[in-house]
């Protein structure tokens, strides 16, 4: 013990660190008194770790820095998430900047499950930033509700594009369904009359279900409550409320600067600016963004999850009270495509296969369904095992497709079930 005290107190002369020093004075209070059990007591810790530092000093030629806190993670993990989760989740949250929830539904709907708990701790790893909320108010418009059936309520406002197009500022009339989220937008240089009735005229040819109840706010492009005066006892009638009047459309309007009775359509304008006007080119035509506009609500209505609606889409809402899904492609959304993430990781595929063509790949290849009796002869003898891929996209059929995909953008792959790989 003596020849320990000499060590240990000719290395502790040049230590400055606080963390080191009393853990140093620790081990040389108790063999001094030939009492370690005591200093340890004094110290508040256990005899134990006292003498695993002494083994660890003893090993690092009693270098005090033996002694700094070391990370306890283990050096193997048997449960780890593989590569392919790991990708698939940074990739949405790069791309689209999704949640945990919404990110774990998403790798659920392609075979691949994670819980949300799992998704952070892999955003966390990779150092992925959090949005810290903000202290907001109380606010005593807290209560929930859903109407019963689609069309009962629909809720109307104007948004403006939060940049301007062709130096024009532009207003996106946007109409929401109050019990199944549908909704329907359509962009205008002004927010007057006329344009206010001509988005009536498109949202009821576009609208899978009779409107019973439209509800705005008090515009003067749906009304004029607030532009009579003391001496105008007969105010002339609005073409608005006129237009509604001849659908047979009852017209509500909400108290003045209480806009959280508007509160879906409110809401949908937070999920625009979130996942689709910063996707747009500031140098965008207006009517570049007219279709885009389509296709996004398109894309809001068939394929992005709403976790008011228990992760189902609007269009799963409406075919569950029997409104036929014929209609939701009428009128304007005949010309719109299917703008999913999907397509674009395809087109970014092609696109880098096309400027990269001696970049090795990766070839996918759907497996029949049903049991195998002999092996695919299209893999190689040393094909490396099954691996868990995404899931097919929706409508698409498995039988004899195939997809070729860089190595470096193998997270965004998909194909269907069990699939295995060769090198082409």
């Amino acid at each position: 013990m003596s020849s320990f005290y000499t060590q240990i107190k000719a290395a502790s002369k040049f230590v400055r660190d606080p963390s080191l020093r009393w853990k140093l004075e620790c081990l040389l209070r108790g063999l001094r008194t030939e009492n370690m059990a005591l200093s340890c007591a004094q110290f508040g810790i256990h005899r134990s770790t006292a003498y695993r530092w002494l083994d660890r000093l003893a090993r690092h030629q009693w270098n005090p820095e033996a002694l700094y806190l070391r990370s306890r993670r283990p050096h193997h993990s048997p449960g780890l998430m593989d590569v392919i989760k790991q990708q698939r989740i940074l990739w949405y949250r790069n791309e689209f900047h999704y949640g945990e929830d919404r990110i774990a539904w998403y790798l659920c709907r392609e075979g691949l499950f994670v819980s949300p708990h799992g998704v952070r701790n892999v955003l966390k790893r990779a150092q992925v930033p959090f949005r810290k909320r903000r202290d907001q108010k109380p606010n005593r418009h807290t209560r929930r509700y859903n109407l019963d059936r689609p069309g009962q309520g629909v809720q109307l406002d104007i948004k403006f594009v939060p940049f301007p197009i062709e130096e024009q500022k532009v207003y996106v009339f946007n109409a929401v369904d109050d019990c199944s989220r549908w909704r329907f937008q359509y962009a205008y240089l002004r927010k007057g009359v006329d344009e206010a009735c001509d988005f009536l005229q498109r949202l009821l040819e576009a609208a899978p279900f009779l409107i019973e109840l439209l509800q705005t706010d008090n515009e003067t492009c749906f009304t004029y409550r607030f532009l009579q005066t003391p001496h105008e006892t007969d105010p002339p009638p609005h073409p608005f409320e006129q237009l509604l009047k001849a659908k047979s459309i009852r017209h509500k309007l909400i108290p003045p600067g209480i806009k959280e009775l508007n509160g879906k359509v409110e809401r949908s304008h937070k999920t625009d600016d979130q996942e689709f006007y910063w996707r747009l080119p500031l140098w965008i035509s207006f009517a570049q963004f007219q279709r885009e506009l389509l296709q996004w609500t398109f894309e809001y209505n068939h394929y992005r999850p709403h976790s008011s609606l228990r992760m189902k889409t609007p269009s799963q809402i409406l075919e569950a009270f029997g409104c036929p899904m014929t209609q939701l492609t009428s009128g304007l959304w005949k010309t719109s495509e299917k703008p999913t993430h999907y397509q674009a990781i395809s087109d970014r595929l092609q696109n880098h296969r096309r400027e990269h063509p001696d970049t090795p790949l990766i070839h996918w290849r759907f497996k029949p369904k049903g049991p195998q009796t002999r092996e695919n002869p299209l893999w190689q003898e040393n094909t490396p095992s099954a691996i868990k891929a995404v899931s097919q996209m929706s409508g698409w059929s498995t039988e004899g497709r195939s997809f070729i995909f860089p190595l470096d953008t193998l997270g965004v792959a998909w194909s269907v079930g069990y699939s295995q790989i060769r090198l082409n």
